[in-house]
């Protein structure tokens, strides 16, 4: 596959190769299938705006359900307390649509630190999914060709990666294993209603039971998966399992945060050594943030880390 630089020289290759008297019906046939093309592009999104649109009929706006136990996160996250802590499912709710139910009273943005005045601090948002634009830039910027290839999800949940590598790579297996009998009832239904059955496998179960599926998978993505679920012992014999059962040399691992961020609160970050080597993606990203953001400033892309198994 041509990267964006050398699909531009070939394109210039062709035009200086072909007759000047025929270039004017080339580019209309070029303009055409450009239509075509950015027409697909929309229709990927529009499936997309579907599924999350079939999710949001079904869930409270914090994505939370009454079946999940939280635990206080270290590490990164340690002032997230229940008081001053939002829940808001980045894939459901982007910062716009987040804006809009501020706007008519269904959510706010500032929690009052002395009621009745005006001393106001900003709530902290919390997002157990990545948000649409960060399953592009995965999908469409950093992943390699996933063709014939399979990729795990690790910690499912509402299923948006599953959802995002089905619409927007050619990954043959994707697999999600959820440990919540909910959520997992959930992805299981939106797959079947779109019709994803063919490439998309939901797994219910915990993630230390899927060993061969591990050592099989060619990309692992984990999203924040383990700090607000899990207390800190388990968390270690979670990475110590993934650490021997992430194996198959030149797969791919990809996290966020990044795997220091996680691991130095549990006092392991001495098991990436030999066993990951991190991928450089800012030209990646610089791509993604120019076509993707409008907004220049924005930085929700560099908690994404790349990582190829030894």
């Amino acid at each position: 596959m041509l990267d964006l630089n050398q699909a531009e020289e070939a394109f210039k290759s062709i035009l200086a190769n072909i007759s000047t008297d025929i270039i004017p019906d080339f580019l209309i046939r070029v303009r055409e299938l450009a239509g075509d093309a950015l027409s697909q592009t929309t229709n990927s999104d529009v499936f997309i705006q579907e599924i999350q649109d079939s999710i949001r009929s079904v869930l409270p706006t914090d994505a939370l359900l009454p079946s999940e136990q939280f635990q206080s996160p270290a590490g990164q996250n340690h002032d997230c307390d229940q008081a001053t802590t939002v829940h808001v499912d980045g894939f459901l709710y982007d910062d716009d649509t987040v804006d809009e139910l501020c706007d008519q009273g269904k959510m706010s943005r500032n929690y009052c630190t002395q009621c009745g005045c005006r001393q106001v601090s900003p709530l902290n948002f919390i997002s157990h999914s990545m948000t649409l634009k960060q399953l592009k830039y995965i999908m469409q910027y950093v992943m390699p060709d996933l063709r014939r290839k399979t990729l795990l999800d690790v910690g499912s949940r509402t299923g948006a990666v599953l959802y995002g590598a089905f619409t927007y790579s050619d990954a043959s297996n994707i697999f999600g294993v959820e440990l919540n009998a909910d959520f997992c009832r959930l992805q299981q239904s939106i797959v079947e209603k779109f019709g994803m059955q063919e490439r998309v496998k939901v797994i219910h179960g915990d993630i230390c039971a899927q060993e061969q599926l591990l050592k099989q998978a060619d990309v692992v993505i984990m999203n924040n998966v383990f700090e607000f679920f899990l207390n800190t012992d388990t968390q270690k014999n979670v990475w110590k399992f993934l650490r021997q059962s992430l194996t198959k040399t030149g797969s791919v691992l990809l996290t966020c945060p990044g795997l220091p961020e996680s691991l130095q609160p549990l006092e392991l970050v001495n098991i990436m050594d030999g066993w990951v080597d991190e991928i450089d993606t800012q030209q990646q990203r610089e791509k993604a943030y120019k076509r993707l953001y409008d907004d220049p400033d924005s930085d929700e892309l560099d908690a994404i880390h790349l990582y190829r198994i030894l």
